[in-house]
Parts: structure tokens; C-alpha cells; sequence
């Protein structure tokens, strides 16, 4: 594996490293950022910036969005692949179909995988689409809240439900949505339009009625048009903020429901061609650690990989990579809380053994290169079972750990 070449021309830097473990990534972080001086981490943009899920795919430039893929969109940047494909295999060990709802977990460390909560549009992975999922210490994804639980706070606990919104609100209670109408609840049929709380002793309540969040739809817009659905859910500053399904005018935006309802971002805001939004979740500056692409997600040894890395301006990140996957606990740093790779994989050990890779981010906190997998059977198994490369970078000097990426092997 050949370092990445900083793209303003300063060439590779290789780094000597002596242990095999993580436990030298101090000293090596340090190193990398001694390469380069006055590195400055920008302030937090003003407009806001969301993690979105679409309901369709979405193609920006030559950048293809899935409905499976977290976008980091608004904020007055272009879109950019947040959580996708690869880092979906390299922490659940499969890739669900469709993420329909979307939030972060309150009194989490930001930006890690434990703060991460979503629903799916579909039963998917042996998980139902009305549960709350997140993903499980050790690789995985776990049960945050049962389907049943939510279906029994309505009164209906036999029914099936689907979670189609999802946020918390300042108090820690799940505010959610449903796909579908449903009938026969404490509250007679509760329609796809209501925004909905689970309390702390598990009552489900409703916060606003459909009819209410068309009012405040109306008075934000200035359209009459009916909302069809809620479709997405975000608690901010004591307000919640809805997208919705229809007209088709707004639903690639963001409605405040405060008491002076308004549009938070409209759909030339999200920069996503006006694709509808099918999960939000508001992005704390913190949320947003070090988020990182290859492709093709699937691969021979030998392949060359296009690589695109989003992190603080000017900044320097450390790669490593494995062929096998595996967890081990990094939650005394800020970021993505573990590593998913394997601590004695051979790979990873020749690589802290001799030299690491390394990116210096540019301006704009972008880094765009090809990176070549190796020839050699250093692939190993992931979560799934799969045969691939297991690759997750780290920000010099703060430790601030991405989420991993899988490419699997072809």
C-alpha cells in the first residue's frame, strides 16, 4: 500500500511506527501534524447543516446517493456521503434497503456510533421496520426500542407499525411518525401525518395532530397544499421540525412547527436537486467527524479505489487498514467511539510495523485521490461473513476517529 501524496504537493510522509497496536496513535498523530504548520479548524457554518436519507436515489454531479445512504446536506456546502454503503457493511455487517428515520441519541458522545438510532422502511436484516435500531458495542446492530413497545403504548399491541420519523426531544422522549394510518388506537385512528411521543412510562401521546402540522405547513409556506405525510422529524430549541411528503414543492425542505413556524432550509438549501427527504437529523458541528469514501464498493486485490475524504479544513488524517474486522473500544476520544478493525490482523500489524498513510485536507476540508488495494491475500472476513478490506481514519493531533468503510472483495 503506497502513502497517499498530499494533494498541495508535499509528497508522501511516511511515519515510523514500532508498535502493532493502537496505543502509539498519539505518537503518531503528533508526528503527522508536525509535517505541516498552522492547521485551523473552521467555525460552524450558520445555515444548518442536516444527515438526510432520501427516498430515492439521487445522483449530484458524478456522486450517486442510495435511499440506504446518510447525506450530509445544507449548511451552505454541497451534499457529501456521510454514513453509505461501506461504512454500513463494516459496522452491521449488511446493508439496509432503506433508512426511514433518522436521529441521534441525547447525552451521547457526538458523533459516535452509539449515538446513532434509525428505523428501516422495510423488515430488513431480521429487524422489523417499526423498531428503533442502533448500532451494538462490538459490531452489529441492536434493538433500541421494540416495535411492539411503541404498538402497545398506542393501545394496539398486536398491530404492526411502521417508524417512518424519528427524533428526541429536550427532555429525552422519542418523538416518531408512522408510514401508515393506523386504527383502533387510545386515540382512535392516528394518521401518518401526527407527530407522536413516547413518554417515560411508555405512553404514546400525540404532540400534534396531522391537521396541526398542516397549519403550521400553511403558515410557513404559504401553500394550502395537503402534506400528505410527515416523513421526517427533528426537535431544535424547543420546536419541532417536520419535512413532509407533499406538495412536491417542499418536500426536499425543512418546516419549523415553532410558535412562528417557517421554512428552515428550502430544497435549493439542500443542494440535492429537490429530492424528497425521507429521514433529518440536525448536525451538531461535533456530529461531523471525519467521514470518508471508496470506490468501488466492491473490488479485486489489485483495484484502484477513488478515495474522497471530508474533514476540517487543512487538517491531517492517518489511515489504517485490515483485512478482517473487528471492535475495539476508543470512546476516551472524541469521534466515532471503536475500532472495527481487528488489532492483530496481519495487514494492520505491517502497517503500524512500518509506515503510516496519511491525507492533508485542503481549504475546504476535501481530499480527492486513487488509492491502490494491495495484490496480496491481505483481504479477511467482516461482520457479514464477507471477504474485503476493513479501512478507518483518524484526525491528527485530536484522535478524532471516523465511522469505518468495508470494500468488499469481488
Amino acid at each position: 500500500m503506497h502513502p497517499i501524496h498530499d494533494p498541495a504537493g508535499a509528497g508522501a510522509l511516511p511515519l515510523s511506527v514500532s508498535c502493532a497496536s493502537f496505543r502509539n496513535l498519539g505518537a503518531l498523530a503528533l508526528a503527522s501534524s508536525l509535517a505541516f504548520h498552522g492547521i485551523a479548524h473552521a467555525q460552524a457554518p450558520s445555515p444548518p447543516r442536516f444527515h438526510v436519507s432520501t427516498s430515492s436515489t439521487v445522483t449530484i454531479g458524478s456522486t450517486v446517493f442510495d435511499d440506504s445512504a446518510l447525506v450530509s446536506a445544507g449548511g451552505g456546502g454541497s451534499p457529501f456521503s456521510f454514513f453509505v454503503e461501506g461504512h454500513w457493511q463494516a459496522t452491521a455487517g449488511f446493508v439496509p434497503g432503506d433508512i426511514d428515520a433518522f436521529a441521534r441519541r441525547p447525552n451521547m458522545v457526538a458523533g459516535s456510533a452509539g449515538s446513532m438510532v434509525f428505523s428501516t422502511l422495510s423488515n430488513d436484516g431480521g429487524f422489523l421496520d417499526g423498531d428503533i435500531l442502533g448500532l451494538a458495542p462490538g459490531g452489529g446492530i441492536e434493538v433500541v426500542l421494540p416495535e411492539a413497545l411503541l404498538a402497545a403504548g398506542l393501545g394496539t399491541p398486536t398491530a404492526n407499525i411502521d417508524v417512518d420519523a424519528l427524533a428526541y426531544d429536550d427532555q429525552g422522549s422519542i418523538l416518531f411518525s408512522l408510514l401508515d394510518d393506523l386504527p383502533g388506537t387510545l386515540y382512535g385512528t392516528v394518521l401518518d401525518g401526527d407527530v407522536l411521543v413516547r413518554e417515560a412510562l411508555g405512553i404514546v401521546a400525540i404532540v400534534m395532530t396531522e391537521a396541526d402540522v398542516q397549519a403550521r405547513f400553511t403558515l410557513a409556506t404559504g401553500s394550502a397544499s395537503a402534506i400528505g405525510d410527515v416523513s421526517g422529524l427533528e426537535f431544535s430549541a424547543g420546536e419541532v421540525w417536520v419535512t413532509v411528503l407533499s406538495p412536491s414543492a417542499f418536500d426536499g425542505a425543512v418546516i419549523s412547527c415553532g410558535a412562528l413556524p417557517g421554512v428552515v432550509a428550502d430544497e435549493a438549501a439542500m443542494g440535492l436537486g429537490g429530492a424528497e427527504l425521507d429521514a433529518i437529523a440536525l448536525a451538531d458541528p461535533d456530529d461531523e467527524v471525519p467521514a470518508f469514501t471508496l470506490l468501488p464498493a466492491a473490488a479485486l486485490p489489485g483495484d484502484t479505489l477513488s478515495v474522497e475524504i471530508h474533514g476540517q479544513p487543512n487538517s491531517i488524517v492517518v489511515a489504517l487498514m485490515a483485512g478482517n474486522t473487528g471492535w475495539l473500544n476508543f470512546g476516551s476520544r472524541p469521534g466515532f467511539g471503536a475500532w472495527y478493525l481487528d488489532p492483530l490482523d496481519p495487514w494492520l500489524l505491517t502497517i503500524l510495523g512500518m509506515s503510516a498513510t496519511y491525507a492533508k485536507l485542503d481549504s475546504q476540508g476535501l481530499f480527492r485521490a486513487t488509492w491502490p488495494l494491495p495484490t496480496g491475500n491481505v483481504y479477511g472476513t467482516g461482520f457479514g461473513g464477507e471477504l474485503g478490506w476493513s479501512f478507518q481514519i483518524v484526525e491528527a493531533p485530536s484522535l478524532e476517529l471516523s465511522a469505518p468503510y468495508r470494500v468488499t472483495k469481488l
